[in-house]
């Protein structure tokens, strides 16, 4: 099959057309064999970039390749072609739609209503087509092939989805409504992204769901798809999808390691043009001393990019570069941590081979600059990992399914899906190491018995860097030794916090597992937890009550009509004495105001150590911010949460993020009052 493909796209003599028609042919023949079907799929995609062309819908959704430009394609197709439930499920990210029985009824009613929903913009102001909604991405061709001529390059279309044209918003939103119309009797139905479309598209899904006669097309004048498709992105605009380019016949040398850290010291601070086009760099392992003056010109535009947070296209060479920049730089760790993470979100879903370098980048990154590391959930150095979680201070973000192998397996029983108490274990972990570092002074890893063993990781293997190994003594933790039992009273005080108000089963209080006073933090930090999603709940469920009311202004008018007629024959208007004016009245000062914006009493009900919180989250640094304050991310998070339920009516920050939808919100209110911290004692200023 491969060599026959090989041949189509290598046969002077063989048409385009004739090229795709066979790999079609092909795809439909052996679409039972999952690696046929992705080995054609990757070859028709490709022929059809080559020729200018739409992808088939037979082709659309096979195989892992450029995933955001099949999403593009079905929305700017004219109907939306139907999309399958597995990509539903990626795209939306929600782990509900994991309890989804009928899931090609769930996937052809969900493509029914984005069909309603593209049909009606497409009636309206474009704002959905803009160009700001879409990217163009450039693509090698016949990737893993074997193509004889010169390589060839495309451009295909990506869809933006966490761009400004609310694609991730409306898609999201609709995945919730369609949930929610099956699952209403179910706790974990997502309110918030439920409440995401606008009025006019809650309403189409409504009709489209109900089957209703209205729900055809009907009434929507349709455009030339000419008028509506967007405009090819310009030279200044970055993808929000970029991919890293491994190229198999570039230079495989290693520059010394001598020159490279002198040359990274010579280039540090320098920057580049922000409209400097991509320059393949040629090597796998990029060098300074080897780079063309071009090449230089995007490395260090990229890499000032990179620094501020804007990804764009690169390879593999500026990327294994730009890692040893970062492991170089020792003076600022957390912002080296944030750059590398940056990094792994943007260029993460490249390829298995770029993933793991930067991934494992971070690890060792964090380790040996004792902060928290990220993991894939794979079984690999875990316990390792987790010691390294558990002895931050504070202690890191530590998944369910991470600690689960090392707890009491009896818990399991009691637990419904192990991400539904992510947030409650680590606010009882959060508790719990902020209680023991108060009174011993030491983290909870620290606190751990147990058989203890030494571990010797190798830092940054593949890089240039005099990291070397890293040497640490951990514990071995078991379910029955003191670490196991750590974890145990954290998950089993989770699992009542989030099973008991739902009146399911839930495990014994953990008592005689840790100290009563440790075990009270952790169940008064999680009392306050479950009561304030249980408070969000209501707000959720008000809301969308209120927003499905839909009142009949024909009976209000005749109502109104109505009572005019009586007061016109009862004479009530000429009759009625004035109402005596009463005397204005002076608040006083104790009584308090109430300001017509929530937003100006949420900031009046925070403190400028909690306004200063929010500051360091908008950029990325609410854990710096609370260690430098002395305190835990949690407690600043719980305080400003609990001020902003009973003013605006939601919780605004989680994990040290803002939430997107009040990220705006947050910056004017910070603009209107501003931060007004303490500046130290005379002896630090003087310092």
């Amino acid at each position: 099959m491969w060599l026959r493909i090989c041949e189509l796209i290598n046969d002077p003599l063989t048409a385009w057309d004739d090229a795709l028609s066979e790999l079609l042919w092909m795809n439909e023949r052996f679409s039972d064999s999952y690696t046929l079907s992705v080995l054609t799929t990757s070859a028709a995609k490709d022929m059809c970039l080559l020729m200018g062309r739409r992808w088939p819908e037979q082709i659309l959704w096979t195989g892992g390749y450029l995933r955001d430009a099949s999403l593009a394609e079905a929305i700017l197709g004219d109907p939306v072609p139907g999309i399958p439930f597995a990509v539903i499920s990626r795209i939306c990210g929600m782990d509900c739609l994991g309890n989804v029985e009928d899931r090609e009824a769930f996937a052809e009613t969900f493509s029914k209503c984005l069909g309603y929903i593209v049909a009606m913009e497409r009636t309206a102001d474009p704002l959905l087509f803009g160009k700001e909604c879409f990217t163009d991405q450039k693509v090698l061709l016949f990737d893993g092939f074997a193509y004889y001529g010169d390589p060839e390059y495309a451009t295909v279309m990506v869809l933006r989805r966490d761009g400004p044209g609310r694609w991730n918003d409306i898609l999201r939103g609709l995945a919730a409504t369609v949930y929610s119309a099956v699952h209403w009797d179910h706790h974990d139905i997502p309110w918030r992204e439920a409440l995401l479309l606008t009025d006019a598209q809650a309403e189409r899904v409504r009709v489209a769901m109900e089957d209703e006669s209205s729900a055809s097309d009907e009434g929507l004048e349709r455009r030339d798809p000419a008028e509506w498709a967007p405009a090819v992105q310009e030279d200044e605009e970055y993808p929000l999808n970029p991919t890293v380019f491994e190229d198999l016949r570039a230079s495989m040398s290693i520059p010394r390691k001598d020159s490279l850290e002198a040359a990274i010291r010579i280039h540090r601070g320098q920057t580049g043009r922000r409209d400097v086009p991509y320059v393949p760099s040629e090597h796998w392992c990029a060098n300074y001393d080897e780079m063309t003056r071009e090449q230089l010109d995007y490395y260090l535009s990229w890499r000032g990019d990179v620094l501020n947070g804007v990804y764009r296209d690169t390879d593999r060479g500026y990327l294994w570069l730009m890692l040893c920049e970062v492991i170089d730089e020792e003076d600022y760790p957390e912002r080296g941590l944030a750059v590398l993470n940056g990094m792994l979100r943007a260029y993460g879903g490249s390829s298995d081979s770029i993933r793991g370098l930067i991934l494992r980048t971070c690890q060792d990154y964090a380790i040996a600059t004792g902060q928290d590391p990220p993991w894939d959930g794979s079984e690999r150095d875990q316990q390792l990992l987790l010691w390294v979680k558990l002895d931050t201070i504070p202690a890191g973000r530590i998944p369910v399914e991470m600690a689960l192998p090392f707890a009491d397996p009896g818990v399991r029983a009691y637990m419904k899906d192990p991400s539904d108490y992510d947030a409650a274990f680590n606010i009882a972990l959060g508790a719990l190491s902020s209680d023991i570092f108060d009174k011993t002074g030491r983290s909870l890893a620290e606190c751990m018995t147990g058989r203890r063993r030494a571990v010797c990781r190798k830092l940054f293997p593949g890089l240039s860097s005099d990291w070397g190994s890293c040497s640490m003594n951990i514990c071995d933790i078991r379910p029955t030794n003191g670490g196991g039992r750590i974890l145990t009273a954290a998950l089993k005080a989770a699992v009542r916090a989030v099973n008991i108000p739902q009146g399911t089963r839930a495990p014994r209080r953990p008592a005689g597992m840790i100290d009563d006073g440790l075990l009270l933090a952790m169940e008064s930090e999680l009392d306050a937890w479950a009561e304030r999603q249980e408070r969000a709940r209501r707000v959720e469920r008000i809301r969308r009550e209120a927003a499905s009311i839909v009142l009949d202004r024909a009976l209000v008018t005749d109502a109104e009509s109505d009572l005019a007629a009586v007061r016109d024959m009862m004479g009530t208007e000429d009759t009625e004495s004035p109402e005596p004016e009463c005397e204005p009245r002076t608040q006083t000062a104790s009584e308090g105001t109430t300001g017509a914006n929530p937003w100006d009493d949420l900031a009046s009900g925070l403190d400028d150590g909690q306004r200063g919180y929010l500051a360091a989250s908008l950029e990325g640094g609410g854990e710096a911010f609370a260690r430098n304050a002395g305190s835990t991310a949690v407690r600043f998070e719980d305080g400003i949460n609990a001020v902003a339920m009973d003013t605006v009516g939601d919780q605004i920050v989680e994990d040290g993020n803002v939430f997107d939808e009040y990220a705006d919100d947050v910056r004017r209110m910070l603009a209107a009052h501003p931060v007004m911290l303490g500046r130290g004692t005379p002896e630090e200023e003087g310092d």
